[in-house]
């Protein structure tokens, strides 16, 4: 090769050096080649930015690499920089340097080791990265996350405390709502009592022979006796509600019937106050998914009403049916009376807030809305109230429609007159209870039938001894007597191949639906509810009499409640 083009290669080369230093130059990094052996070969001049120094100072003071590192990240690095040097491996970490200024520095340097011709590590080619913004987000970001985790970790520690309290006050609500339960449960019972004698001394007088005022005194005295007890059935409802212990059997419902025997039951009182009552379109919804019973107790509520709080003569009820979307049904109540006041409606449905009480004659208990609404929603159904003064009041009810109905046979059972009794001459009935008054009244109603021959007995014991001795025809039990339970006794006479297959009728204050289920599952043929129905009593003797051993359940009464 001659000179000339010795030199042209060499001045190319030159040029190529310097435009790589040029371009190494304008790198925002520190690029770096050091020697193994420990000196600087190349510092580009971003270090004067990144730590204060000038590259010539950097080269000339080796020692000043390890020295600026921080103390607290010298030893990782040098155990970095002693496993490349031993195994060749690339040389990467992060850490932070002490400028000349005394600031700090995060970098991360990447370096690679070139081997010599023998294969030995030579020199080190690197690159050194100002990541002083990233690690302050970091650790911005690190102590937000902390923030928030303490801030969480506070939350979730007030709302864990807040649910306990939450817990303790269902629980204590629960208990609460339990207690009054019982209580009234207890009170009904201890009421019904006394209000057995009340009524049924009272029903004993009205058929007797009494003078036209007095008779009125009478009627006056079981009238406000049979309010007095529906209040206390519709307080014990009340409270099963609240309890969510209400007994309900959901099925599909005809509405026609139960309307019907709804109207049936307050047509007298709508001819007495000169209401038109109107029946339209109950074919749709046709069935509703709801509990018989209780929807004729909500249906006996809102007619009685209807009717009450009309017009004084000329007034309308309207009962009336249809749908709401594709699956609820409505059954509507609509009066022609003066309506409700808008600022009456949000004590609609509170107990004892008769809604014009003090301005007029109209009785009531002033629990009639809030059992119908009670019973509606506990049975998955709604009531709604359209009110314009003037002009009447309906209410709407909306259940559910079921899936299927059920097919009712051609041969549905008619209501039947009772069978006259034709064989209780010479028949003896055994009444096991231990209050005076009740054996009295007892007596007084099985006057009306003089060929029964009645024995009595105060106590469980001597009464199942007593129907051992006299095989009677009829067992009056009670179930709370001095010596035993009235169950226990029934158990006994239920045991004893003697007494095993008398009748036995319970006559009970207590009037919880699962107690009545209990009881006639233990044996009993019937069960009647004190304060006692004179008539009723009068009709389940004959019956049990007239054909021993049949089974017979007194039916739910159901009142209508203003």
């Amino acid at each position: 090769m001659g000179a000339n083009e010795h030199d042209r290669l060499e001045l190319q080369l030159a040029r190529a050096e310097e435009r790589f230093r040029t371009l190494v130059e304008q790198i925002p990094a520190i690029v770096y080649t050091f020697e193994v052996g420990g000196r600087w070969r190349y510092v580009s001049p971003y270090i004067q930015t990144m730590y204060g120094y000038t590259p010539s100072q950097w080269i000339q003071q080796p020692d000043l690499w390890l020295e600026r590192v921080h103390p607290e990240d010298r030893e990782r690095v040098i155990a970095q920089d002693d496993h490349s040097r031993t195994t060749g491996a690339p040389f990467r970490i992060e850490y932070r340097v002490r400028a000349r200024d005394e600031r700090v520095v995060w970098v991360r340097e990447e370096a690679t080791i070139i081997p010599d011709e023998h294969g030995n590590p030579s020199l080190f080619q690197g690159v050194i990265f100002d990541i002083t913004a990233r690690r302050e987000a970091e650790a911005a970001l690190e102590g937000l996350n902390a923030e928030l985790e303490r801030r969480v970790a506070e939350r979730t520690a007030e709302l864990e405390a807040a649910n306990r309290d939450l817990v303790r006050a269902k629980e204590a609500a629960e208990r609460a709502s339990l207690a009054k339960g019982e209580f009234l449960s207890r009170a009904s019972h201890e009421l019904r009592t006394p209000m057995n004698a009340i009524l049924g001394f009272g029903q004993l007088l009205e058929s007797s022979s009494l003078s036209p005022n007095d008779r009125d005194s009478v009627g006056q005295i079981v009238k406000a006796g049979h309010r007095l007890l529906g209040l206390i059935n519709d307080l014990l409802d009340l409270s099963r509600v609240e309890a969510n212990r209400l007994s309900l059997s959901i099925e599909p419902v005809s509405v026609p019937e139960v309307v019907r025997e709804s109207l049936d039951l307050v047509r007298p009182l709508a001819a007495r106050r000169g209401v038109d009552i109107q029946v339209e379109h109950l074919d749709s919804p046709g069935h509703v998914l709801a509990d018989r019973e209780r929807l004729k107790q909500v249906l006996l509520n809102l007619l009685s009403n209807a009717i009450k709080f009309n017009r004084d003569t000329g007034g309308t009820v309207a009962v009336s049916g249809g749908v709401s979307g594709s699956d609820r049904g409505v059954i509507r109540v609509s009066d022609t009376g003066p309506g409700i006041p808008q600022e009456a409606l949000e004590q609609l449905y509170v107990p004892f807030d008769r809604i014009g009480a003090a301005s007029t004659p109209i009785g009531g208990k002033g629990l009639g809305l809030t059992m119908a609404k009670a019973l509606t929603e506990a049975m998955g159904g709604r009531i709604d109230v359209d009110t314009q003064q003037g002009r009447g009041t309906t209410f709407l009810l909306t259940f559910p429609l079921p899936a299927n109905v059920p097919a009712i046979s051609d041969q549905a059972a008619e209501e039947r007159p009772p069978k006259a009794p034709t064989q209780i001459q010479g028949r003896t009935i055994l009444y096991i209870e231990d209050n005076m008054a009740n054996l009295t009244l007892i007596k007084r109603i099985l006057a009306y039938r003089p060929g029964i021959d009645l024995v009595s007995a105060m106590q469980g014991g001597l009464g199942v001894e007593l129907a051992r001795e006299r095989a009677p025809s009829l067992v009056l039990l009670d179930l709370h007597l001095p010596d035993m339970s009235g169950e226990e006794a029934m158990r006994q006479l239920r045991d004893d191949p003697r007494t095993s297959e008398i009748p036995i009728i319970v006559t009970s204050a207590e009037a919880t639906p699962g107690s009545i289920r209990r009881i006639l599952a233990n044996g009993a043929n019937a069960y009647l509810t004190k304060p006692l129905d004179v008539h009723e009593v009068l009709e389940i003797v004959d019956a049990f009499l007239d054909r021993p051993g049949e089974t017979a359940t007194r039916p739910d009464p159901t009142e209508a409640v203003g």
